[in-house]
């Protein structure tokens, strides 16, 4: 492949990889963001259930008890929808993070081609060179010591 070519392939794969890294650092984000979340709730669900149990122990009505209970099992769906949100996270950020990966071989293998495709033209160009200097040296020699052709 052509120098030129090589370069804006580098370019392009650098720019997807930093694209992705993005996306990634944002999908890591989230997922901190949804386990925040869950503690909060974890806590909040851990607090109030003591909070009703010390009402319980100091007497309350059936009906506050029975809306007590209905607001845990609220709680108790919100905590196991925030674990479902985390799990989609979680698989977002391996997909992110599997994209990426892709992103930066995919980069490191154009940049691999380039410098196999310059030691190539270096080693041409020694080559070039060298065969110029043996020409050169042929020629020295030559117009030094004078054929005995004519004899």
């Amino acid at each position: 492949m052509k120098r030129s070519t090589l370069t804006t392939l580098i370019q392009l794969a650098g720019e997807d990889r930093n694209k992705a890294a993005e996306t990634l650092a944002m999908a890591v984000s989230d997922q901190r963001r949804a386990e925040a979340t869950l503690n909060t709730l974890v806590d909040y669900l851990s607090g109030y259930r003591q909070a009703l149990e010390n009402k319980a122990s100091a007497g309350t009505t059936a009906i506050e008890l029975k809306n007590q209970q209905a607001f845990l099992g609220q709680l108790d769906q919100l905590i196991e929808k925030q674990k479902r949100q985390i799990s989609l996270s979680n698989l977002k950020v391996e997909t992110c993070r599997d994209e990426w990966r892709g992103h930066f071989r995919r980069e490191k293998s154009y940049d691999l081609l380039d410098k196999r495709r310059q030691a190539a033209e270096s080693a041409r160009q020694l080559k070039q060179e060298q065969k110029l200097l043996d020409e050169h040296a042929t020629r020295q020699f030559r117009a030094g010591h004078p054929s005995n052709d004519h004899s």
